[in-house]
Order: structure tokens, then sequence, then C-alpha cells
């Protein structure tokens, strides 16, 4: 798994074709979205912290990402 980009806290990660090969027939896409402070490179601790882990494109996990943000900052709004 490598890191592509750091969105608001969040990290889309890019599954190698090894991780792919191992977890083939279980939903993993091509792309995955994990909070970056949970993050470890290794996908078999990281999946079950996954925000998502079925993104086929780079721009479809990075809307997954910022849709996360938006989320937290509604959350934000109405805790106040």
């Amino acid at each position: 798994m490598r890191k592509i980009k750091k969105i608001n806290g969040f990290l889309v990660v890019k599954f190698n074709d090894h991780e792919k090969r191992e977890y083939e027939g279980t939903a993993l896409g091509e792309y995955g979205v994990i909070d970056a402070e949970v993050y470890t490179g290794n996908l078999d601790i990281d999946r079950g912290a996954m925000e998502y882990d079925d993104a086929e494109t780079i721009e479809e996990a990075v809307e997954l990402a910022r849709g996360l943000e938006a989320e937290r900052d509604a959350g934000d709004d109405e805790d106040k």
C-alpha cells in the first residue's frame, strides 16, 4: 500500500498487486481512504480502520476523502 495524497487528515492509498491478489474476492478496489493517524502501511492491520477500501479510481478516492471531511465539519457544528 502506497500513500498517494493527504486530504484534511485522511490518506488516499493505492493498493499494490500483491495486496490485490491476497484480498481477491473481498471487494478490495484499487484505492482506499484511511485516517492518517491510524495508518501503519500494513493492509492486514489497516483494513479494519479503512473508511473506504473499494474505490476504483484516484478521483473517486479523493472525492470520498473530501466527503469524510465534510461529514466531520458538519458533526462539529452540531456539537456546539
